[in-house]
């Protein structure tokens, strides 16, 4: 499938540029500190509230939860590399498409390089309770990269292909779905024995993406593909 391979194709890419940029950056020496930290306990907390504006000027923010958080160790490369995805948005119509694909490819490539290391301990991962709150103990202290993700799902509604109408049409995908996608990055600072408090809201968004949901013509529902796009 189209949409599929061409996802697929942009994160092997994303993957293989990670890879050349995380060779010049020793991965073991980046995280030589923080596992010292780890060792001697010098650590520190980060706690934060997901939410969405207001709805009205005296009224309360309204909590997001279940709002993926990770935090990973402060990588100069990595940084760079979102950067690329994220200026490089508009260049095309592909690099629109592929765009939140490659988010998650450079994010799951750092990750590998962090376990590859001996560091997997140091990938954290949170999800917001119902009142919007997360929260990461026993932090080593130092500089961290947070990101987060929040999913927001538009099911389509339309006129379902007959099974005589999806014979003729068996490589044309479906659409029966969107996944608008809101994603946040932060670089925090982490002193040992603090406490870092941090607000994912409407206005400090990194990234809006858009992820679409294909289905081939006569599949169960449940082999949806996906496509993923990204805008802001």
């Amino acid at each position: 499938m189209r949409g599929g391979g061409a996802a697929l194709g942009a994160g092997l890419l994303c993957a293989s540029v990670w890879g050349s940029a995380s060779a010049a950056e020793d991965i073991g020496a980046l995280v030589a500190p923080y596992l010292t930290g780890l060792s001697r306990a010098l650590l520190g907390e980060v706690v934060g509230t997901a939410r969405a504006d207001a709805p009205t000027p005296t009224g309360p923010p309204v909590p997001y939860g279940a709002v993926a958080v990770m935090l990973v160790p402060y990588s100069a490369a990595f940084e760079q590399e979102l950067d690329r995805i994220k200026a490089g948005l508009r260049d095309s119509l592909r690099s629109y498409a592929d765009g939140a694909v490659r988010a998650v490819a450079a994010r799951e490539a750092y990750e590998r390089a962090l376990l590859a290391a001996g560091a997997g301990e140091l990938v954290r991962g949170e999800v917001s309770d119902v009142a919007g709150r997360f929260r990461f103990s026993g932090v080593p202290a130092g500089d961290w990269l947070l990101l987060a993700w929040r999913n927001v799902e538009h099911p389509v509604r339309g006129r379902r292909l007959q099974k005589r109408e999806a014979g003729r049409f068996t490589d044309n995908p479906e659409r029966v779905g969107s996944t608008a996608v809101m994603y946040w990055r932060m670089r925090l600072h982490v002193p040992a024995s603090e406490v870092v408090a941090v607000t994912l809201s409407d206005r400090n968004g990194w990234m809006t993406g858009v992820r679409e949901e294909l289905r081939l013509p006569g599949s169960p529902g449940d082999a949806a593909k996906r496509r993923q796009g990204t805008t802001r």
